[in-house]
């Protein structure tokens, strides 16, 4: 069972992680988690975990000064070891229509010890206003509870006595859920949102329990898979040409620093990628015309029943008979 009360604050520790979309435009929208849209590393963190303290290409709420209304970099949380750690889930980007969002954690498991959604209209079934409990920053990137003698894991009706044990729990839309964890497995594990469309676009997070000290010794000659030619490895005694030598798909110019504004990708295609694309797709949409047609014809050609009989061959078709 999870641990009742602490001694003392320093034994506790809390998050809120809002999955949710951003964007004050609703057509540029984009799945995030405290409004940061998750960015793969460049390389991997466990077998490279000195990327962390890059800026260039990790933040978090605590540097949240460098980026403007959509910011997308490798989201990294550190969480303190052997400490009762709550999570709480939320799912609200301030839209009256929104989704539940399945939330998985890998490496570890954890106690859910409260369950609660947004207002619901009794009449028609649909939540149509925020959870009372939670208090938001105008902009969703930060929440907190709204009545304060809550911190430190006082929250009236959780579950301490039989709560479930899970790795993966559904967020409801405008609501969200409580869980409990004991941090007591340094590495770095992901957090995100289940459903892959939405972790694919940046609605994830990783959460670093442990200082890099704490972390298990990586064996002396283990592989070490990355982005960067295996004859050269980069130069990592300076941070401006730590990344020079990443090899990098043909017509496409790389950026590795965080995006600050403007909801630009990563990776921007060349004009010659975007004609290669458009007749791609012409020459596509042309070959489903074609094969529709011939379809069509072949089904026309059966439903005739037979083909016209000359003179000749109705006659012997009747001295047959």
């Amino acid at each position: 069972s999870p641990k009742a009360f602490q001694e003392s604050a320093n034994e506790f520790q809390e998050f809120f992680l809002n999955f949710h979309f951003s964007g004050s435009d609703q057509r540029l929208e984009r799945a995030s988690v405290n409004t940061i849209h998750f960015k793969n590393p460049p390389e991997a963190l466990q077998v490279n975990p000195e990327t962390v303290d890059d800026q260039n290409v990790v933040c978090n709420n605590t540097n949240m000064d460098q980026c403007g209304e959509y910011c997308q970099c490798t989201h990294v949380i550190k969480v303190a070891t052997k400490k009762v750690t709550h999570i709480v889930l939320l799912a609200d980007d301030g839209l009256t229509k929104g989704t539940s969002h399945p939330v998985h954690l890998h490496g570890n498991r954890f106690y859910v010890l409260k369950y609660s959604t947004g207002e619901i209209n009794e009449t028609t079934g649909f939540t149509e206003g925020q959870n009372p409990d939670i208090q938001y920053s105008p902009d969703f990137r930060s929440a907190q509870w709204r009545n304060s003698s809550w911190k430190y894991g006082n929250v009236p009706g959780i579950n301490i006595e039989n709560p479930p044990q899970k790795d993966t729990v559904m967020v409801p839309f405008k609501g969200y859920v409580v869980i409990r964890l004991l941090a007591d497995s340094p590495g770095f594990w992901l957090m995100h949102c289940h459903l892959e469309t939405h972790m694919d676009i940046g609605m994830a997070v990783v959460l670093q329990v442990g200082e890099i000290s704490e972390q298990p010794i990586i064996p002396k000659d283990f592989p070490k898979c990355s982005n960067f030619k295996g004859t050269k490895s980069p130069d990592k005694s300076s941070p401006a040409q730590k990344y020079q030598n990443f090899v990098q798909l043909s017509n496409v110019k790389a950026t590795t620093q965080v995006s600050k504004a403007g909801g630009s990708d990563s990776y921007e295609m060349s004009p010659s990628s975007y004609v290669t694309m458009i007749v791609f797709l012409v020459a596509f949409f042309c070959g489903i015309v074609v094969f529709s047609s011939i379809l069509v014809f072949k089904q026309y050609v059966r439903r005739r029943g037979y083909r016209k009989i000359d003179r000749k061959d109705k006659v012997l078709f009747g001295n047959k008979h």
